[in-house]
């Protein structure tokens, strides 16, 4: 009677992503899945795309809720509505294009300004190290927070201050304003330009549009059990088969399985030969450099430079057996030791050749 006259699922729940141009609210998530989407493969929820809708929808019911209240309040503001701005960034040769929520003008500083609306338990984990200035109401002075955790904002926030619409403006911080959607509390937190992390962000997605043009998918950004992987729509499809494999061999003939085993055994025998004579290559190279007392040689057009360099590296066996000592004196509990240790999920190949050699 009510509920399916609020249904807004069969909208286009957002702009598709095009051949060499990046969406800067994607900016923090999977390139593996982004790939699966722009390769064309079917989510395995066939009304996924319709679930999204919902939620956008949901988004936008919270950021109208939020352009009300700020205009009842005085504040000039604008780029909201029909006809909202799209503001983009270069980086490198990426090309990233966003929506942002607001821009707002205080006390005569233009600011950007996006709204979030969280869960009443994400709300909470953002407002812990806040303060709380009025009754519900908490100014967050750790930007940091949104670079951690799940879907986090961070990456987005930095392209829309990147952007060229915010060097027109003179925007140099903007501005996060999280609504709980469960008790309608606010937050709010001034994010400054931030460089390096705009390059650590951008640079997940170098060489992107290569794999693209292959047709084949890059690498997990994720592990299974992360709430990325749990709430991806090509879950089954990225982790399933090579989760789930039967233990038994099976002998296959295929041709073009015979011509990759043959491919693996020229490139291991490629690879020893290359191994081998890059090792001869520089012992020779530093027996010249202490002959001729010198530390650059110039050898049919290579620069060869050699000098001494140290590194440090942490002696994880002494650490292990550290972290066990100090649980067996009772220095660490056993929650604070498991959480000094990740675990990793990965695909192994392990090929044993049967074949002899003549």
């Amino acid at each position: 009677m009510i509920v399916e006259k609020l249904y807004e699922g069969e909208a286009a729940p957002r702009t598709p992503i095009r051949a060499g141009q990046f969406r800067m609210s994607m900016s923090e998530a999977c390139t593996r899945r982004t790939g699966y989407e722009f390769l064309g493969y079917p989510p395995e929820l066939s009304d996924a795309d319709d679930r999204t809708a919902v939620v956008m929808q949901d988004g936008n019911l919270h950021e109208q809720d939020i352009v009300r209240r700020l205009l009842l309040k005085g504040f000039s503001i604008w780029n909201f509505g029909e006809g909202q701005t799209w503001v983009s960034t270069k980086v490198g040769n990426q090309t990233w294009r966003g929506h942002p929520d607001l821009f707002i003008e205080i006390d005569g500083v233009t600011y950007g300004l996006d709204v979030k609306a969280f869960r009443d338990e994400v709300f909470r984990r953002e407002v812990a190290g806040a303060e709380e200035v009025l009754p519900g109401r908490y100014v967050i002075t750790d930007p940091a927070i949104f670079t951690e955790g799940p879907f986090s904002i961070m990456g987005q926030m930095q392209l829309y201050l990147h952007s060229e619409k915010a060097r027109e403006l003179g925007i140099t911080e903007w501005i996060v304003l999280v609504k709980n959607k469960n008790t309608a509390e606010l937050a709010e937190c001034i994010i400054p330009l931030m460089p390096d992390y705009l390059d650590y962000v951008t640079s997940r997605w170098r060489g992107f549009w290569g794999y693209m043009t292959a047709k084949r998918l890059p690498g997990r950004n994720f592990e299974k059990g992360s709430i990325e992987c749990n709430y991806c729509s090509f879950r089954e499809r990225c982790w399933g088969p090579l989760g789930e494999l039967r233990r038994r061999t099976v002998e296959l003939d295929d041709p073009d399985l015979v011509q990759a085993a043959q491919l693996w055994r020229e490139g291991k025998d490629f690879e020893k030969r290359a191994t081998t004579r890059l090792e001869l290559s520089r012992l020779r190279f530093e027996n010249a450099a202490i002959q001729n007392n010198s530390d650059r040689l110039l050898i049919d057009e290579l620069e060869i430079r050699i000098s001494i360099r140290s590194r440090t590296g942490l002696s994880t066996g002494y650490v292990s057996e550290l972290l066990e000592r100090l649980r067996r004196a009772g220095t660490l509990t056993d929650d604070v030791y498991n959480e000094c240790w990740d675990e990793t999920t990965y695909t192994e190949v392990r090929v044993a050749d049967r074949r002899k050699r003549g």
